[in-house]
């Protein structure tokens, strides 16, 4: 994915290079949330399917699963690299176990 719009703030627009992603698209936008309580962001996601007319079947068979799925393990590590400024992960760590998302 590269950046294509940026607004300080606001919004951050990007979309994939090449063909043959699963996510095309994606924005996520900022607002702030009622009584000084922070920020409230919003993800949007295009999701094309690989396989033309039978991945559009299987997509509408998982109902939304897989982009559900992805979009919260996005926010979880976009969550988790704006509040610590990393991305955790379980890398030379042989006993920590798996995120489960």
């Amino acid at each position: 994915m590269q950046i294509t719009e940026e607004r300080p703030g606001e919004l951050i627009r990007a979309s994939a290079g090449g063909g043959g992603a699963l996510v095309t698209e994606n924005e996520i936008r900022f607002r702030a949330a009622p009584g000084g309580r922070g920020t409230i962001a919003t993800l949007r996601v295009r999701f094309d399917p690989p396989g033309g007319m039978l991945g559009d079947v299987a997509a509408r068979f998982f109902n939304g699963v897989v982009p559900k799925e992805l979009a919260s393990k996005a926010l979880h590590y976009f969550k988790s690299l704006v509040l610590t400024g990393e991305i955790p992960t379980t890398d030379r760590q042989p006993a920590a176990r798996r995120d489960s998302r």
